[in-house]
């Protein structure tokens, strides 16, 4: 059961429609890995951290810096040059001192982190590196793990989610495949507008909880893409590619 302080602290929860204490202990015993502390993770990390999931994993290779500070909003002026991993936590301390937060200095494609994925319930996606992408999709299928995926650049972005217990549903390489030209645009080559980080962080932690839950419609099989300036909001229909080499072949 939830104590009396869980009880206030998460009180507007479990006013909700088809959300009660068993909910909330749910997120309370649920662990969360969110890879890459930015834009997307800033607060991505904040929510989830709210709204009481039990155990937060972060997973970030970078230091603090100036040029962060306009959209990773987890992150001061005076956590500069500290790992974000550590920077982050000590804010999300701050927000909820009742969950566990777990920091770990390093990328998934160092081999000593990608057990990592393995040992939490669900993913969140919040890194714009096109390697990093594949070899998270690839640990999550090995592992059958959900993943929340997003991704902005300049005024556009775009979030989904991928679950490999379902039978037909797709996999990142069958959103993106691998070829000799895929190259992917960077916020650091082009650019990035900062509220849609945060619009897409957000709803990213609203799309774990859901899938935590087995809350309302799931956006795996679905990529909601969004364009701030025309204040437009896509779905695109994602189908699992019959030759996927990632998810058809080896699964």
């Amino acid at each position: 059961m939830l104590n009396e302080i869980e009880l206030e602290r998460y009180s507007r929860h479990l006013k909700l429609n088809n959300f009660n204490e068993e909910s909330q202990l749910i997120l309370k015993n649920s662990k969360v890995l969110v890879i890459g502390a930015g834009g997307l993770g800033s607060p991505c990390l904040m929510y989830l951290a709210s709204s009481g999931i039990g155990t937060i994993g972060i997973l970030d290779f970078d230091t603090v810096s100036l040029s962060n500070l306009q959209r990773q909003i987890i992150h001061t002026e005076q956590n500069i040059g500290k790992p974000k991993a550590q920077s982050a936590k000590q804010l999300l301390e701050q927000i909820n001192s009742n969950i566990t937060i777990n920091t770990y200095n390093g990328s998934i494609l160092e081999e000593e982190y990608q057990d990592l994925i393995n040992q939490y319930d669900i993913i969140a996606l919040c890194v714009d590196d096109l390697p990093t992408r594949y070899k998270i999709n690839e640990l999550c299928l090995k592992y059958k793990k959900v993943h929340v995926s997003s991704a902005v650049v300049g005024y556009s972005g775009f979030i989904t989610t991928f679950n490999p217990r379902l039978e037909n549903s797709p996999c990142y390489e069958c959103l993106q495949p691998k070829t000799t030209n895929n190259a992917i645009k960077k916020a650091a080559d082009i650019g990035v507008f900062a509220p849609l980080v945060g619009i897409l962080g957000v709803w990213q932690s609203a799309e774990i909880i859901k899938e935590l839950l087995n809350l309302g419609k799931s956006l795996s099989g679905n990529l909601k893409t969004i364009s701030i300036l025309d204040n437009s909001i896509e779905n695109i229909k994602l189908n699992k590619r019959d030759n996927c080499p990632a998810c058809t072949a080896k699964h």
